[in-house]
């Protein structure tokens, strides 16, 4: 009978130690992300629009101002899509990417629940796009990073903002009515499937390296995104 329960024990480790395993993989494969580079270092342009990455330590979003370059955000993002805010008034608007029941269940970090973590990485509801107004300009600071970008680079960002909203035949975005955390945030349809290897963080790292600004190859966690900004 001995046998038998060496057998058990040993599954029984081996059911405990895989996860802890692929947990520690998963953390070095994102610091070995973060630790590389994927683009040249390059100077700020002399002239351009000032955008940022602001993180919460968990999530990043890239906040762009209002109007900027022939681009007038508040002719999309309507004042009904939100609780009361008007993007006309707003200087600057946040955009992130996330998964749709993760996004709209967990208002904070404290709402957090194991079933909602584990669908939105392992079986996606599919994504929203977050707005967030802001009043002022962003101050710098260790999760604030300011980039400068050249007039190319911000039409290829605004685009690739653009593209990741769904839109109705019309060419509108698709809101979600009432979903929004606060009075100035408002939520989304959008395109594309959160997973493991395709979060939040991510999605942020991806619109930079399009644009040609350096970042970790892959950055699943918000120090991918800032480290090197």
């Amino acid at each position: 009978m001995g046998w038998i329960f060496r057998i058990i024990g040993r599954l029984a480790a081996l059911v405990i130690g895989l996860p802890v395993a692929v947990a520690l993989l998963y953390g070095a494969g994102a610091l070995l992300g973060a630790l590389s580079l994927q683009g040249a270092p390059g100077g700020a342009p002399a002239d351009g629009v000032q955008v940022f990455v602001v993180s919460n330590g968990f999530h990043t979003d890239i906040v762009v101002p209002m109007q900027a370059q022939e681009v007038d955000w508040a002719l999309e993002l309507r004042p009904e899509h939100f609780n009361g805010a008007n993007p006309v008034a707003a200087s600057h608007a946040g955009f992130g990417w996330g998964d749709r029941g993760f996004y709209l269940q967990t208002p904070t970090l404290a709402d957090v629940e194991p079933d909602v973590a584990f669908a939105a990485l392992f079986a996606s509801s599919g994504s929203l796009m977050h707005v967030t107004l802001w009043g002022g300009t962003p101050v710098p600071g260790p999760n604030v990073r300011p980039l400068r970008l050249t007039p190319a680079q911000y039409a290829q960002l605004t685009a690739n903002l653009r593209a990741a909203f769904q839109r109705d035949t019309a060419g509108a975005v698709r809101p979600i009515p009432g979903a929004g955390y606060h009075y100035y945030d408002a939520f989304y349809e959008g395109v594309g499937t959160y997973s493991l290897f395709e979060t939040c963080n991510e999605w942020t790292a991806a619109q930079l390296r399009r644009i040609g600004v350096a970042v970790g190859w892959w950055a699943p966690f918000p120090f991918g995104v800032m480290w090197h900004l």
